[in-house]
């Protein structure tokens, strides 16, 4: 009998019960926006309120006082909604301002049609633009920063992929099947803690260095997979021939920081230390452009003009990361692109 009744009214059950579900999420954004009208108005001046239905932004009519400084109120909202704010747009001749809020695809790939030879691609930022930068526009080295379980392989792989048809790569790195694919793409691959690789990057080094200082282009890339640790030197062990290599590697490569942009010569140290200085002695404050997961300390944050807010957010891992530039403090928090090898990208 009950049965029956559900089949032959199911149409009907069907309605009130949405019109139940929508009454219980009306009753819950009203609160909300009742909320946060009471931190937007003033005793002079109610703001209006509107939640966009799909979470990608707040857009208010605030009181005046609100104009002078929207950036204050991102904290307010992050607590509210429990997602950080990465932008604001004044709207509707000024009156209104649009809270916007960071949002990551689940998983992207780059595309190999959409690999530029004189452009890296990293990700795709919180309000959905591409992350990029171009080897033309006075690009001065990259960094990378951060613990085991950021994604600093998975970038290296990513821009190797990029300019490896370009430039001529080498990688360095103790971990050398890490970079097993590109093993067979004329791409060279040296394990520091070999002795005759250690003796290769010597001289491809030196070789290099010939080039600048006879004002010749290089077109090369190096990849430092783990820079302090595979380069410092410890004092009691100088004059160890091993250590002295070492030492004019350390030298010729910080001479690129200062030269090689000009000639084409490119860096990418990965390091898991935030400081400036370190045992290896690598010149790191003249790397513009970092990218990097949660940093602690405040003078490595102040470098890049990184805000501290950003800086130690806890998400900072997985592949979600910050980058952010010395020239013109640009910094951002983007989603990198997941590698893929060659052929397999669609």
């Amino acid at each position: 009998m009950i049965s029956t009744l559900l089949i032959k009214y199911k149409w009907i059950i069907a309605f009130i019960t949405s019109l139940i579900i929508l009454k219980i999420i009306s009753w819950v954004r009203n609160k909300i926006n009742s909320d946060i009208e009471k931190r937007f108005s003033s005793t002079e001046e109610k703001a209006k309120v509107s939640v966009d239905l799909f979470g990608r932004f707040v857009q208010v009519r605030p009181a005046q006082f609100v104009f002078d400084s929207p950036e204050r109120f991102y904290p307010y909202l992050f607590n509210k909604f429990n997602r950080y704010v990465i932008a604001h747009q004044f709207k509707k001749s000024n009156r209104e301002i649009r809270f916007v809020f960071e949002a990551f695809p689940n998983l992207i790939h780059l595309k190999e049609k959409d690999i530029e030879p004189m452009k890296i691609k990293f990700g795709v930022s919180g309000g959905r633009k591409i992350v990029e930068m171009d080897l033309n526009d006075n690009f001065s080295n990259l960094r990378l920063i951060g613990t085991m379980g950021i994604g600093k392989s998975n970038i290296a792989k990513i821009l190797t992929q990029q300019v490896s048809n370009a430039f001529n790569v080498v990688i360095v790195s103790t971990k050398i099947s890490d970079f097993s694919d590109f093993k067979n793409q004329g791409i060279e691959l040296l394990n520091p803690n070999k002795d005759s690789d250690l003796e290769r990057l010597l001289n491809l080094t030196n070789e290099l260095k010939t080039k600048i200082v006879n004002e010749e282009n290089c077109r090369t890339w190096i990849i430092l997979d783990e820079a302090i640790k595979d380069l410092m030197v410890h004092g009691y062990e100088v004059k160890k021939p091993r250590e002295k290599i070492k030492e004019t590697i350390v030298e010729n490569i910080n001479y690129f920081l200062s030269l090689g942009r000009k000639f084409k010569l490119f860096l990418l140290i990965n390091t898991q230390d935030e400081n400036i200085k370190n045992e290896a002695k690598l010149d790191l404050g003249k790397i513009g452009n970092v990218i990097s997961g949660r940093i602690t300390n405040q003078a490595s944050a102040d470098l890049y003009g990184i805000p501290i807010g950003i800086a130690q957010r806890r998400d900072l891992t997985n592949g979600k990361l910050i980058f952010a530039t010395q020239s013109n403090r640009e910094c951002f928090v983007f989603k990198s692109y997941l590698y893929k090898p060659k052929g397999t990208q669609q």
